[in-house]
């Protein structure tokens, strides 16, 4: 029984597993720009009605491989105040707090840590597969399991394509959710709203070019 993507939210942590273009980052992205447009004001019911969240928790969207730079980079300059071991779930907040220093967004270290142990997050991590090789995937793993151990009041949501995911990998107590391929309806909705963004201001040029990509992407999904 396929059920939405969304409703897997309710769960504390979740392996979000799907085949490349399964839609994993977008969804993500979704997520991240419905809770916005609540927290914000701008459409207060975003959470719930696309969601089904009744509270909005804030987003943290974090590429894993970004993640992973910032700590390799950190450990090898020495950086003042960093984490000492690579497993600390202290990298989080670190990462956060460097990476809101270009944009200005005034918030430190101990804002995002304390956040993130208060609960009231979710932290959307992208990509375990993008780990380079084994190791850093299992390194990377367990950093996620301190985690959820240390933010346990938060709610902890992983990605990865299906390739990347080995016994050592397997990130014990999350709720694994394998994502479905799109059907033949899922494609031809997905790409009347791609199209009609595309020409936002010609519906006529909008359904052309829809009808131009259905065909082959029907055929490339039954290959598949």
């Amino acid at each position: 029984l396929s059920i939405p993507l969304a409703t897997s939210l309710a769960q504390r942590h979740v392996l979000a597993i799907g085949d490349p273009g399964a839609g994993k980052t977008t969804f993500l992205r979704f997520v991240a720009s419905s809770l916005c447009h609540t927290l914000l004001g701008e459409v207060p019911n975003a959470a719930e009605a696309r969601l089904g969240l009744k509270e909005a928790p804030l987003p943290v969207l974090v590429r894993i491989s970004d993640l992973i730079e910032h700590i390799e980079e950190s450990r090898r300059g020495n950086v003042p105040g960093r984490p000492t071991k690579a497993d600390d779930p202290g990298w989080l907040a670190h990462y956060l707090a460097a990476a809101g220093r270009g944009p200005g967004w005034g918030l430190d270290e101990a804002f995002f840590s304390q956040r993130l142990r208060d609960g009231g997050c979710l932290v959307m991590l992208d990509g375990l597969d993008e780990a380079p090789d084994r190791v850093a995937r299992e390194s990377v793993a367990k950093l996620i399991e301190n985690m959820a151990a240390a933010f346990e009041k938060s709610t902890i949501f992983v990605t990865s394509r299906p390739a990347a995911l080995a016994e050592d990998v397997l990130l014990p107590g999350f709720v694994h959710v394998p994502i479905d391929p799109l059907d033949d309806d899922g494609i031809a909705t997905f790409l009347s709203r791609w199209c009609e963004a595309l020409y936002r201001d010609s519906p006529t040029d909008a359904t052309a070019h829809r009808d131009e990509l259905l065909l082959p992407a029907l055929e490339a999904a039954k290959v598949l």
